[in-house]
């Protein structure tokens, strides 16, 4: 009986940790998915500033050349 107890407490106690390790690395991942999901949201705002200075300067060109 005594025997039995323990078995089902080290059970107990094993599921516990395993959920635990579970969580941390559920953890872990989520987090260096942020990391990468900022990182494309900064290369897309990036992208879209060099995209509005692009469309400035073409304006400008376009403004200049009129101007000549």
């Amino acid at each position: 009986m005594l025997a039995g107890r323990a078995a089902r407490e080290i059970n107990v106690r094993a599921e516990q940790e395993i959920s635990v390790a579970d969580e941390d690395m559920i953890g872990e991942r989520g987090r260096e998915e942020e990391e990468e999901e900022e990182e494309g949201w900064k290369h897309w705002d990036m992208m879209m500033k060099e995209s509005e200075v692009d469309g400035k300067l073409r304006v400008m060109a376009l403004v200049l050349g009129e101007l000549i």
